[in-house]
């Protein structure tokens, strides 16, 4: 059975992305760019479709489009190596971002509880401690 070719405005709509969001993936070399047929159209096809599906998946993981282009390029029979150090690597990332997020999350907490508990003649101590340096609530 063969696959329905699509317009690049339907392939675009069909993955939830823009059409210039499909043609900026073509310049970085992360989708490939079909000929253009007799109609004057560029024709796509679910195999398009698919490594775009790909490209989303990965930057939901929080792969950066240079990693993506990467993880692209590998082959996935012989190159098992080099795939699975880039995902340590992102969850080592994650796990970074995560710590982050919580402390700024708990900072966040002491903050609200400080303007909850503070009298209406005070700063807000929520737009005092963001006016601070985020050194001391933020542990970087």
């Amino acid at each position: 059975m063969k696959t329905p070719k699509m317009t690049i405005s339907r392939f675009a709509r069909s993955a939830g992305v823009g059409v210039e969001t499909v043609r900026y993936y073509q310049r970085c070399g992360l989708l490939p760019v079909p000929r253009t047929k007799m109609s004057g159209y560029r024709e796509y096809d679910n195999s398009i479709l698919q490594q775009l599906r790909f490209i989303q998946r990965a930057q939901l993981a929080g792969f950066t489009l240079k990693q993506i282009k990467q993880l692209i390029d590998f082959d996935p029979m012989f190159e098992r190596h080099q795939i699975q150090e880039m995902t340590r690597n992102q969850i080592k990332a994650l796990d970074a971002q995560i710590k982050q997020l919580q402390k700024i999350s708990t900072a966040l907490k002491g903050w609200l509880s400080d303007c909850e508990q503070a009298g209406h003649k005070v700063v807000c101590p929520i737009i005092k401690a963001l006016g601070e340096e985020f050194t001391s609530d933020f542990g970087e």
